[in-house]
């Protein structure tokens, strides 16, 4: 068996699906080239990708650091919506969602003002971090990804 490199698509699913059915923004990525959405919407950037958690890194787990920042053309409104967005990630229904998809909530950081100073700014731009604790999956070689495993609910025998 080998440790498969963990698909960070899963992390941009995850959340934007959370982000727009609980809160109803739209989550774009920080980098990405494209248009960018009409304000408020929060855009997620993967600061730290792999922070290893052992010195043996065979076991897969490690952490990464999320930024999620919220833009809204009213600075109240967008510490407000950064308020929500924070807290939502502190609920239960949050942290079944994440667990669904092996992703632990470790640390949610303190919200911070992001805009830049400027006369003639877009949007302003409150947000804060989360520490993620996540696994990469394993592959058999010639039998394909490990998804699940059944055990045998039958009795146990002696043969």
């Amino acid at each position: 068996m080998k440790v498969t490199a963990y698909d960070y698509r899963i992390l941009y699913r995850t959340f934007s699906r959370l982000i727009q059915n609980r809160l109803g923004l739209t989550m774009v990525d920080l980098n990405a080239n494209g248009k960018v959405p009409v304000p408020p919407y929060v855009a997620i950037d993967i600061i730290s990708p792999k922070l290893p958690q052992s010195f043996l890194e065979e076991d897969g787990v490690f952490e990464a650091i999320l930024s999620f920042t919220v833009y809204d053309k009213s600075k109240l409104d967008c510490l407000i919506k950064a308020n929500e967005l924070r807290e939502m990630f502190g609920d239960q229904l949050t942290e079944d969602e994440l667990e669904k998809q092996d992703i632990v909530l470790v640390e949610r950081m303190e919200i911070q003002l992001r805009s830049v100073a400027e006369t003639n700014a877009y949007a302003y731009m409150a947000g804060f971090d989360c520490r993620l604790r996540l696994q990469e999956s394993y592959v058999d070689e010639g039998t394909g990804e490990i998804l699940d495993i059944e055990l045998n609910k039958g009795e146990i025998t002696n043969e």
